[in-house]
């Protein structure tokens, strides 16, 4: 009868939290959930209510990508549907680039910018991909990235200087894969290339992709405990102790382990006794975070099916603030057009008001409109 204190402490719990705990549970141990706030699905999370026609959106993870083989197993588990959502035509998305609008396929004719720019990509990682070789593990990966000298400079900064990019280059590659370019290494972006090399399909479930959090914590034992905020985590002579404040009341709770699915910048929010090693209080300082802001519109038609012919996922590439647009209503249980549109932003992501919501939703949905012509565009 091991007790596993499992929680985050100062976000919400997701998906890694509560797959240990199903886990640690169906092995016989005895779990408790620590979870901050009071919704368990962490940046898997799917907004209800708002928009017209009981449409919904996701304000955190959009797609579960067919490599990612256990999370799909546990949504089989779970008894929930997948639907597929089509990236659409790739060579019909549309670009708004230094203050040029064109379609993809304009770029790819022989000698323009953005085909000299896929040949030299393309050329770079089939080189280093046969390198690595096509079953590769984690170290020899990153052994052959270090030698390309990936790892001292922004993806960014490796497209110029060891492609030769030019800056029309990189602003089409900032465009498809949005700002991060300048954020992340060479040597993340390239590791990230090699593993998702297959990956082909992308789905969401059927009714919002919380579902899958909310699905494992109705299955322990335990509910969940809401609105625990962790404060100290203290090793003891018999096991672990956690310090918490419960809806503003001071609680201890003992066990025999605890797990901590903190990202790296948030380790430093809890006290911990004896500290952590120096490498994580390090990663801890140093790991750079990216938040990311989403803008979800719904429209009464889905214009940039009708005046553009833009369909499937990816609509929109450009290099302004709004960075991307997406069509998260390809799916087959959602056929009134919604866009979504991710924003780099710093900050925390607040939920909204559901009275103000309710209110501002009948407002809106007052006006009958044909409900097969609807959308939401996500930004």
């Amino acid at each position: 009868h091991t007790r596993y204190i499992s929680g985050t402490g100062v976000q919400t719990c997701a998906l890694p939290i509560l797959t240990a705990a199903y886990k640690l549970q169906d092995y016989g141990f005895d779990v408790t959930v620590l979870e901050k706030t009071n919704r368990v699905s962490g940046r898997v999370w799917t907004n209800r209510g708002y928009f017209c026609d009981n449409q919904y959106c996701e304000f955190g993870a959009t797609r579960v990508p067919d490599i990612h083989d256990r999370t799909i197993a546990y949504i089989k588990m779970l008894g929930l549907e997948l639907a597929q959502a089509s990236f659409g035509d790739a060579d019909n998305r549309l670009y708004c680039v230094n203050g040029k609008r064109f379609h993809k396929k304009e770029t790819e004719q022989p000698g323009s910018t953005l085909a000299n720019y896929l040949d030299a990509e393309s050329a770079y990682t089939t080189k280093l991909f046969a390198a690595i070789g096509e079953d590769a593990d984690e170290n020899r990966l990153w052994e052959e990235i270090k030698k390309e000298g990936m790892d001292d400079m922004t993806f960014t900064q490796w497209m110029k200087s060891a492609c030769g990019f030019t800056d029309d280059q990189v602003r089409l590659v900032a465009a498809s894969n949005g700002s991060e370019v300048n954020m992340f290494s060479a040597s993340m972006w390239m590791a990230q290339e090699y593993v998702e090399r297959k990956w082909d399909q992308a789905f969401r479930v059927k009714g919002g992709n919380d579902q899958i959090a909310k699905g494992l914590a109705a299955r322990l034992k335990s509910p969940v405990t809401m609105l625990a905020n962790v404060k100290t985590v203290r090793a003891t002579s018999g096991g672990v102790e956690v310090d918490y404040t419960e809806k503003g009341q001071s609680k201890t709770l003992a066990g025999d382990y605890v797990i901590s699915a903190l990202p790296l910048d948030a380790l430093k929010k809890v006290q911990w006794e004896p500290g952590l090693s120096q490498g994580k209080m390090a990663a801890s300082k140093d790991v750079r975070m990216q938040y990311v802001t989403r803008v979800n519109l719904q429209f009464k038609k889905r214009f940039w099916e009708t005046d553009e012919g833009l369909k499937g996922l990816k609509v929109l590439h450009s290099d302004f603030e709004i960075e991307r647009f997406w069509d998260m209503t390809v799916s087959d249980d959602q056929k009134q057009p919604l866009i979504t549109k991710p924003v780099a932003a710093v900050g925390d992501v607040q939920a909204p008001d559901e009275a103000e919501c309710a209110k501002q939703k009948e407002a809106r949905c007052a006006a009958p409109v044909q409900q097969s012509e609807k959308g939401i565009i996500t930004c």
